[in-house]
């Protein structure tokens, strides 16, 4: 049974409602009394297109009809839940519904109300106690079992409600903390890179001032000996050179890096 009413405004898109009337036309009564009966869940332009094709189809009166749609459209009102029920207890404009309805249909509704709308339940046991077909007794004990199963169901989903933004909550956290630790992880990162950077730079200019000394210092060994006519190994130009030219090129690295760094 469906008995928790359309918080949203009640507003009726005329272009909606005249392509319901022509599409309900073609639709059995037992179709358009389905909809009337449970109208909570159609849309309101629906339903109220439904009201309308019930008087071609003899289902009801105009004057049921304003009193069906007065009553449907507060329900469908952000008016309170119980300030609802209390006017339509009152005056339930479908008991006159309910009434072209067989005994034997009211008893089916009675046992099995599937998903009509509590206030139409109201109706089938009103006009079920005023047949006789219950007690006052009957009536009070289903009609309390209604009423606290919707309590139970409204209860049921706000718990469900609650825990869906519990774990809306407790994921965004998680992904906060992941987020957190992700740009922790990256600082360290960019960190350790800067320092294994700055390292590696004076490395290559030690090993680059140690290569060219090393280096210039074989060469000028070489030239001495040849100045002095002794003999020496041609390998030591060769390795004085290569000493020479490399630790340039490691010099040359120290302070291009150190440039880029500077620019960043």
């Amino acid at each position: 049974m469906t008995d928790d009413f359309n918080p949203q405004d009640y507003s009726i898109n005329p272009d909606d409602f005249n392509r319901f009337v022509t599409s309900l036309r073609q639709e059995e009564k037992s179709e358009i009394d389905r909809i009337i009966t449970r109208y909570i869940s159609y849309e309101p332009a629906m339903v109220e297109a439904a009201l309308h094709v019930a008087i071609d189809k003899g289902l009801i009166s105009y004057d049921l009809k304003e009193r069906l749609l007065s009553q449907i459209r507060m329900n469908f009102s952000k008016k309170a839940k119980e300030a609802k029920r209390i006017n339509w207890e009152s005056y339930n404009a479908f008991i006159g519904y309910i009434s072209r309805y067989t005994d034997d249909e009211i008893l089916n509704l009675i046992e099995d109300p599937a998903d009509i709308v509590i206030d139409v339940y109201h109706a089938v046991l009103v006009t079920a106690r005023e047949r006789r077909l219950i007690t006052t007794d009957d009536f009070g004990r289903y009609y309390d079992e209604v009423l606290k199963s919707s309590t139970s169901n409204e209860e049921l989903m706000n718990d469900d409600l609650q825990e869906f933004r519990e774990y809306q909550g407790d994921n965004e956290e998680e992904e906060n903390e992941d987020d957190e630790q992700t740009e922790e992880y990256i600082t360290e990162t960019d960190e350790f890179v800067k320092n294994t950077g700055k390292r590696m730079s004076y490395l290559a200019l030690r090993g680059g001032v140690a290569l060219t000394i090393a280096g210039a210092m074989m060469l000028g060994v070489y030239i001495k000996f040849l100045f002095d006519h002794e003999p020496v190994e041609i390998i030591v130009p060769i390795v004085g050179t290569g000493a020479l030219g490399l630790g340039i090129l490691l010099i040359w690295i120290f302070i291009r890096s150190r440039k880029i760094n500077k620019d960043q």
